[in-house]
């Protein structure tokens, strides 16, 4: 029996794995966070190459910092709307991972590849997909009675032109009609007259 949270979902539905995935995203943010109050330290020593950058820099991954925490915050309650923006942030994890490594900062690059593994491990899993997958409405019965034969059809459904000889045709159907492809089912081209 699970624990039912405040959004209704069952703490059961919530594998490790997703939350393992989750605490990765969080991980990401605080090293993030860390890195922005180097940079705002060497703008406030005036060691950055330029201060209107630095700023400009800071601003952007301030956003970048909100933005997956939320992601971690959504990734740990089994958000459906989470799964491509979290899938996306460790791909571009990994894709800084490669050039930390490339730039011989091993240090870095070993810790931020681990990192992007471990996230895309948590998320790709199958239980942690079928946490994160958006419900499938049920499909609602019609309730229908079959057509009996000899019953006459609704006026106005027959097709342009094929009305029964002395019976009229529904306006929105007539040749008259203000839509060229009612007009011209067959693509002919229509001529215009004045």
């Amino acid at each position: 029996m699970g624990m039912r949270s405040g959004d209704g979902a069952a703490s059961a539905a919530r594998p490790p794995l997703l939350f393992a995935a989750a605490v990765v995203l969080a991980v990401e943010a605080v090293a993030l966070l860390a890195y922005t109050a180097v940079n705002v330290v060497d703008i406030a020593t005036n060691n950055s190459y330029q201060v209107s950058n630095g700023v400009a820099l800071v601003i952007m991954q301030v956003i970048v910092i909100a933005g997956i925490a939320l992601i971690a915050s959504g990734v740990a309650k089994a958000r459906p709307w989470t799964r491509t923006p979290a899938v996306m942030v460790q791909v571009l994890a990994g894709i800084v991972a490669i050039i930390l490594l490339q730039a011989h900062r091993y240090d870095w690059g070993v810790l931020t590849a681990l990192l992007a593994a471990a996230g895309l491990v948590g998320l790709l899993a199958p239980a942690s997909l079928k946490a994160l997958a958006r419900p499938v409405p049920e499909p609602t019965q019609r309730a229908t009675a079959p057509a009996k034969p000899g019953t006459a059809k609704k006026p106005g459904t027959a097709k342009p032109g094929t009305a029964k000889p002395g019976v009229a045709e529904k306006p929105g159907n007539s040749a008259k009609s203000g839509n060229p492809a009612k007009r011209n089912p067959a693509g002919k081209p229509v001529s215009r007259q004045s």
